[in-house]
């Protein structure tokens, strides 16, 4: 929802450091005009899509913030983010800035701010000469095809009977972050 008529919002995905604040320049970004939000209160507000500027890949297990800063906003012209008391996302945080980003205070850790993502899934990757294709994961399974392509410069025919594939992996394994 909004207050009055807000400016411009700006959202950014940035990568968070080892004290759990946003560091380094945005991966990318987009905007939203307030002035198009209709939604006055809690119970009028309604989902407001930003498109990003450019595609980034996020790594599993690596934080992420989503970093809004707004322009012609004040405490009567403002943009409100909804939030979720019922349900908080654990691993998640809430942190606030009053100077541009140069100190962040956290804020309340019984309620989680609520967004929705999009994105496209690849299903076929290119890695190292091999092509994987017809990626179809169900955590914590995966299952795949692989194209390597050959090059044949010796001048003469090649028969390959066999190809293997070796993957490494460590002796003990959790897939939960505890």
């Amino acid at each position: 929802g909004k207050v009055g008529t807000p400016g411009t919002l700006t959202v950014e995905i940035r990568a968070v450091g080892l004290e759990g604040k946003p560091v380094g320049p945005a991966l990318t970004s987009g905007t939203l005009d307030g002035t198009t939000i209709t939604g006055t209160s809690r119970e009028t507000a309604e989902w407001e899509t930003i498109t990003l500027d450019t595609p980034v890949w996020l790594y599993a297990g690596l934080k992420y913030a989503i970093v809004c800063h707004g322009t012609g906003t004040s405490i009567s012209n403002c943009i409100k983010w909804n939030y979720n008391t019922a349900n908080p996302y654990l691993k998640g945080g809430l942190i606030s800035s009053s100077d541009a980003g140069a100190t962040w205070t956290a804020e309340s850790v019984s309620m989680d701010l609520t967004f929705r993502e999009y994105g496209t899934a690849e299903d076929e990757i290119e890695y190292g000469g091999c092509e994987i294709y017809g990626l179809k994961i169900a955590n914590p399974n995966g299952e795949f095809s692989i194209r390597r392509l050959f090059t044949n410069n010796c001048g003469s025919s090649i028969t390959i009977r066999e190809i293997g594939i070796q993957a490494g992996a460590p002796t003990t394994f959790c897939p939960y972050n505890i």
